[in-house]
């Protein structure tokens, strides 16, 4: 019992760093990422049912660096050549609302490797082992997201299909038992029975 309410914690616990959003139809959200010059900033997304979403991320002088057009997943990094206010948008273009899960890995999350006083190829390497421990990270999430959804789906269908078979059988046992009273019926007024 312990170990799954363990378990289920340890589950939980990424999805306290992803952000997720509903976009209506048409609907584009935009957030902002202020970054120094140097800074590392990467961002991963899906979109819950795997529905296509536009995604553009813009430098700090408003200049397109990724543009992702209907796409149901990505995963991009850059690194700040100036200073200044990073925005990342994400665009509905279907025709119905859609759910986007989002993880942006800010340069807050990487003080801790400018701490270490070592050459400039281990700084690299952490860097990029943190980068696809994120990753990994964000999967999961995703997954997790992803599983969640589909549980939701297969219960409304189990739901749907366990009434549309009652529904049978009753409109069954009705036109079986309408055709032995009707055949009954035509019978007595012969006079057979």
């Amino acid at each position: 019992m312990f170990r799954r309410l363990l378990f289920a914690f340890l589950a939980l616990v990424p999805l306290v760093f992803s952000y997720t959003s509903i976009l209506s139809t048409g609907a584009t959200e935009c957030y902002h990422e202020y970054l120094k010059k140097s800074d590392h900033f990467s961002i991963s997304y899906e979109v819950v049912g795997k529905y296509n979403i536009n995604f553009i991320l813009r430098n700090a002088n408003n200049i397109v660096i990724v543009d992702r057009r209907e796409s149901p997943e990505g995963n991009f990094g850059t690194t700040a050549a100036d200073s200044g206010k990073f925005s990342f948008c994400f665009t509905n273009p279907s025709q119905h609302g859609i759910v986007v899960n989002f993880n942006p890995h800010s340069p807050e999350e990487e003080v801790f490797l400018n701490k270490i006083e070592s050459t400039e190829d281990i700084k690299k390497e952490m860097r990029s082992l943190s980068h696809n421990v994120e990753d990994v990270i964000d999967h999961f999430v995703f997954m997790f997201s992803r599983s969640e959804e589909n549980e939701k789906v297969i219960y409304k269908l189990q739901s749907r299909v366990f009434w549309w078979a009652t529904l049978q059988s009753i409109t069954l046992i009705s036109v079986c038992g309408w055709q032995v009273y009707y055949v009954t019926s035509i019978f007595k007024a012969r006079g057979v029975v």
